[in-house]
């Protein structure tokens, strides 16, 4: 059904913002600052890019759905 692919989306989304929280955690113990700095940017872009994928996946299978 579409509903458990709009679910399989938001898990996705989950799973994303929570490893973004250990790397935030885990980040400041990498003691080359330039790499630290490009993968924290590197997350940045994957998770602002990952929000506007997910809402526009929820508001079309709310559409479906309703």
């Amino acid at each position: 059904m579409i509903s458990d692919a709009g679910v399989a989306v938001l898990a996705a989304y989950a799973a994303l913002r929570s490893a973004a929280l250990n790397v935030y955690t885990n980040v400041k113990l990498i003691s080359d600052k330039a790499f630290a700095d490009a993968k924290l940017k590197e997350l940045e872009m994957l998770l602002s890019g990952a929000e506007g994928v997910t809402e526009e996946a929820y508001e079309l299978v709310k559409g479906k759905v309703s």
